[in-house]
């Protein structure tokens, strides 16, 4: 379901807000399972962010991901059924 919905999140920027790159912050074990990946995502940063919280020992690390516009119309000509299991 998250290909499927982070592609029409996609398509519905791309066609109302026509974006240079779209970015995303992403906390280090959800990027570890391959929501990266699944959400259509081309690049990522590891350890790019990283929070550090009151009361907590260790800080909260994050990946930052990113689309450019080409990357996204390159993944519009790709059919879902084929980058879906």
């Amino acid at each position: 379901m998250s290909s499927v919905l982070s592609r029409m999140g996609f398509a519905l920027a791309l066609r109302d807000l026509n974006p240079d790159f779209i970015f995303a912050f992403m906390v280090r074990s959800v990027a570890f399972k391959g929501l990266v990946e699944r959400a259509g995502f081309m690049h990522t940063e590891p350890a790019s962010l990283s929070w550090k919280v009151v009361d907590r020992e260790r800080a909260i690390e994050a990946f930052t991901a990113y689309i450019s516009r080409e990357d996204l119309r390159y993944l519009f000509s790709v059919r879902i059924d084929d980058l879906v299991c």
